[in-house]
């Protein structure tokens, strides 16, 4: 009896799912996103993981609530002292990416420049070198948004804001990033 009732299931969601990706009125990427939802429904999505790194507590707290108003899901970490989010990263690497990178496009590193005992470019070189697929955010308070362009190739306008940053841009930068 229970075969029956999976083999009518298995043919039910087949019928299901052919009849969704046949209608003619889809386009091609409705169809297409369609079978992934599909394929995938069972599969539980990771929430995203911010880890924000600022010597002054003030500025991570208040990214944070502003984070936090866009998605209450994220799991957002702040670290005032760049040696504690160092070790926390290395230590928590292989749980974020549980063996695959696909979960590593979930988490983001917002990271301050200027901080003591570090510059900002150093701990972000030692951050890509445990992994270099993690996104990272840079904010600064002075205007060098463009000498760091050059010191960092690839570095796009979503990878670095000037402070102070509104609530919009904020959340504006970190929906890109994470999507």
């Amino acid at each position: 009896m229970k075969n029956s009732r999976s083999y009518f299931f298995q043919f039910n969601h087949h019928f299901y799912t052919n009849n969704i990706l046949d209608h003619k009125t889809k386009s091609k990427k409705q169809k297409e996103h369609i079978a992934f939802s599909l394929r995938n429904n069972n599969k539980k999505i990771n929430p995203a993981r911010i880890i924000i790194i600022d010597d002054d507590k003030d500025i991570a707290l208040t990214f944070k609530a502003m984070i936090q108003k866009l998605n209450d899901k994220y799991q957002i970490t702040t670290f005032s002292d760049y040696l504690t989010a160092l070790k926390y990263l290395k230590a928590n690497i292989n749980s974020f990416n549980n063996n695959s990178k696909e979960n590593l496009e979930n988490l983001l590193v917002i990271l301050d420049i200027r901080m003591n005992n570090i510059n900002g470019i150093q701990l972000y070189k030692q951050i890509k070198c445990l992994d270099s697929s993690i996104k990272i955010l840079l904010v600064t308070k002075i205007d060098i948004i463009y000498e760091m362009k050059s010191m960092i190739p690839g570095l796009t306008n979503d990878q670095i804001k000037k402070k102070p940053l509104d609530e919009k841009t904020l959340q504006n930068t970190v929906n890109k990033l994470l999507n």
